[in-house]
């Protein structure tokens, strides 16, 4: 993991979008390195799990939201 996350350019201070957040492999790496992440998923329990495991954060949300689907009305910010 720690490896794929070496092949991206330097994150410090940048705001980063993780699309497909799952079981958060990569989220608290990014957060850790980055100025904000955004962890986007389609499935809600996803997303109310990973805000329940990482707990309150100013530099992570999490956001549940289908990205196939452009539009205003779409998105639900669960943090």
């Amino acid at each position: 993991m720690v490896s794929q996350l070496s092949l991206l350019p330097p994150l410090e201070g940048k705001y980063v979008v993780e699309l497909g957040v799952g079981i958060g492999r990569f989220t608290g790496e990014l957060a850790k390195q980055a100025g904000q992440v955004l962890a986007i998923d389609f499935i809600e329990s996803v997303i109310r799990k990973m805000n329940s495991s990482m707990g309150a954060s100013r530099t992570t949300k999490f956001l549940c939201a289908d990205v196939y689907i452009p539009g205003p009305g779409y998105f639900t910010r669960l943090s």
